[in-house]
């Protein structure tokens, strides 16, 4: 008899327990009446229309989302377990998401990089990443990315050394070898640490770095894994936390030290002998050292979340746009020998590295950058969590939504990108960019929350990508068409990029 009575609260205790396995967001109470006005597939009770995804692989991601754009946008809405997730490809919309400091919040999956991250330049907001941006920016004027330059070729000379090593082979896998470069480069410009990843790949701290980011991609696709707790006492939650020891320690280690190195680092101050020592170039690391000393606004925790945030932020993302410039490259013979044809102006017989002028030269390898980035954004997607209302298209959409961004389809409007899928810079000539939209081209994001570092990447992309063509000539073995991009955190190929290499 007892057992009949337990029974249906049994059932109950369970389903709510199923609820809390999968509800991965907290409630909030929108207006529906006016949400549902917003076209979208069919959804239904709890699990709204985020069915959809269940059963998506990331690889089958972007056409999916170009089939729901082509049938009910440029805004559609998915929702489900508590969350609404409003798609936009309008460029009116998108340049006032963007370009307004009201709408800065990240949207709710930028959360996942908080256990490393914490609260630097990426996840932070309000006041916090206020104050944060307009301290961080000095560091990244121009004129100190320069001093940047002796570690960007010393770098990218290994790099042509280890790609020389496998020119006998078939093909090369270019993706492992630019995620060991830009590895190599921001550590020693961020942290100002060789850590040797492409003589060492093995090395624990690159070892915790690539996981991290697989982790990162694996939470984000997988929906049970989503609520803090339940990510925390699974296997992978477990393996996080001994990473972030890993990875954490290895930069609060760095940045003790560093403290302790700051007075004979900063110009004007004696050596041991009492001789004054000449000031050197400062890492970034090094250089929110000098601004914690010299203003006292900075902890140690402050300058490790941002540290931390380059570090993540600086090696993934400029590996992919280096990956998809050579792989294209290597797929459009005629393209390639155009770029050459503008390096042989610039350098002639010479053998020199590239210098600050050359890279200002190079026109047309920018525009072959851009146009790479175009069709393969590094970043897909991003969004902002509304914490006001905004009106989009005829719609209010109440704050607690998130608005989404996709570049990967954004960048492909026939209506801005005519023939989008064929690889063509002259798209980023002069004339064509002033005829378009401002906010067509947006792989950088744009606004007050763009990439700080955009300008730091186009320049280590310049002086990669300038040294591979003076020394090789590249074939892409794999067509265009074959090429399946997946829809994760970073825009990588479903299967490895296969580039030939031949000396130049």
């Amino acid at each position: 008899m007892w057992e009949v009575v337990l029974w249906p609260f049994i059932a109950l205790a369970l389903f709510w327990l199923l609820i809390l396995l999968i509800y991965p967001y907290n409630y909030v109470p929108f207006r529906y009446s006016e949400l549902n006005k917003i076209p979208g597939p069919k959804g239904y009770p709890i699990i709204g229309n985020f069915w959809i995804f269940l059963t998506t692989s990331s690889a089958e991601f972007f056409p999916l989302i170009k089939e729901m754009n082509d049938k009910y946008g440029p805004i559609l809405r998915f929702h489900g377990f508590g969350r609404n997730d409003i798609v936009i490809n309008d460029l009116d919309v998108i340049e006032k998401l963007l370009s307004s400091t009201r709408y800065i919040k990240k949207s709710g999956d930028y959360n996942f990089l908080t256990p490393w991250l914490r609260e630097g330049l990426l996840t932070s907001t309000g006041s916090k990443w206020h104050s944060r941006r307009k301290l961080l920016t000095p560091t990244f004027h121009f004129k100190i990315l320069d001093y940047y330059m002796p570690v960007l070729i010393r770098n990218t000379d290994i790099f042509i050394e280890k790609l020389r090593e496998h020119m006998d082979e078939p093909f090369i896998r270019i993706n492992n070898f630019t995620t060991l470069l830009t590895l190599d480069i921001i550590s020693e410009t961020a942290m100002g640490v060789k850590i040797n990843a492409q003589e060492d790949k093995e090395v624990e701290y690159v070892k915790a770095v690539h996981r991290m980011s697989e982790i990162f991609q694996l939470r984000q696709l997988t929906i049970r894994l989503h609520r803090d707790s339940i990510f925390q006492l699974s296997p992978i939650g477990r393996e996080q936390t001994k990473l972030l020891k890993t990875l954490q320690g290895f930069t609060r280690k760095i940045i003790e030290e560093r403290r302790e190195e700051y007075k004979t680092l900063k110009n004007g101050l004696s050596d041991s002998n009492g001789k004054a020592t000449k000031r050197r170039h400062l890492a970034f690391l090094d250089q929110l050292i000098e601004i914690s000393e010299r203003e006292g606004n900075l902890t140690d925790l402050d300058i490790q979340e941002e540290v931390d945030t380059f570090m993540f932020e600086g090696h993934d993302t400029t590996s992919a746009a280096l990956s998809w410039a050579m792989y294209l490259l290597g797929a459009h013979p005629n393209i390639q020998e155009k770029v050459v044809e503008e390096l042989n102006d610039i350098f002639g017989d010479s053998y020199r590295p590239p210098g600050s002028e050359d890279l200002a030269r190079m026109k047309y390898l920018e525009q072959v950058i851009k146009e790479a980035l175009r069709i393969y954004p590094s970043v897909p997607a991003f969004g902002r969590k509304l914490e006001t209302e905004i009106e989009a298209l005829g719609y209010r959409i109440p704050a607690g939504a998130n608005m989404l961004v996709l570049p990967f389809l954004l960048q492909r409007d026939p209506e801005m990108f005519p023939d989008p899928e064929k690889f063509d810079p002259d798209r980023f000539s002069s004339d064509e960019c002033q005829r378009r939209h401002p906010y067509a081209f947006v792989p950088f994001s744009a606004g007050p929350r763009s990439c700080i570092g955009q300008r730091f990447a186009m320049m280590e992309e310049k002086v990669v990508l300038s040294t591979v063509l003076r020394n090789f000539k590249l074939e892409s073995l794999d067509k265009p068409k074959d090429i399946v991009p997946l829809g994760e955190l970073i825009t990588r190929p479903k299967d490895p990029l296969r580039i030939r290499f031949r000396t130049r």
